[in-house]
């Protein structure tokens, strides 16, 4: 009975892992695919015995769209639909947003790095 029990386990383990290194990656041409990354961070030091907190909250949503696949590679069009990162650091909100214009002369960096972010959710990449 115990023998019996150990080649059912190995059997099982064995199936597993192969089934496992059977995955791929097998996205249709032309269709369109969306990920959603979000990410919250709270942040808490003591810096000269006074204690500061950071929070902060991203989202990240990216469309990949399928062109061409051979063997070696798959050509992938790569879209940033929307970058956004709040963050709040001793009282003080600072908004990153592809959806912003931003502006590349300002002098706040969170200005800077949203016109950065909104051209990069303009334009595709390969």
């Amino acid at each position: 009975m115990k023998k019996l029990f150990l080649v059912f386990i190995a059997f099982v383990a064995v199936i597993s892992l192969q089934a496992q290194t059977n995955l791929k990656l097998n996205p249709e041409k032309n269709k369109i695919y969306r990920f959603r990354a979000v990410s919250d961070q709270n942040v808490s030091q003591t810096v000269n015995g006074v204690e500061q907190n950071t929070n902060v909250t991203s989202t990240t949503i990216i469309a990949l769209k399928m062109l061409d696949a051979t063997p070696q590679f798959m050509i992938i069009e790569v879209r940033f639909d929307t970058v956004q990162t709040k963050s709040n650091a001793m009282g003080k909100m600072v908004i990153i947003s592809s959806a912003n214009e931003g502006n590349m002369a300002s002098e706040e960096a969170s200005d800077v790095m949203s016109a950065v972010m909104n051209r990069l959710s303009k334009n595709p990449l390969f």
